[in-house]
């Protein structure tokens, strides 16, 4: 199973990485940090290259969203709490 971790700008690096890191341990599992622009920027002005974009969402079964610091607004329409 495909998981994306929704990364946004002003994300938390522990919360997308970890996230990633945990999940590509579990068999049968992968974990893409998927954002909605090519680079993203962290709070700490790590910058990030996307390895899924947004639209990759839409066709997963399971994802994750990193914090960040200001309001998410763009969203895709899928969603993502659905088990």
């Amino acid at each position: 199973m495909q998981v994306a971790i929704v990364t946004f700008d002003g994300f938390n690096e522990l919360d997308s990485f970890i996230a990633s890191a945990m999940i590509n341990r579990a068999p049968g599992l992968t974990a893409y940090i998927t954002t909605p622009t090519r680079t993203v920027t962290s709070l700490n002005g790590v910058e990030v290259l996307g390895q899924r974009p947004l639209g990759f969402v839409t066709r997963r079964t399971r994802c994750s969203s990193g914090a960040a610091s200001a309001p998410v607004t763009s969203w895709p329409t899928a969603d993502c709490s659905t088990p």
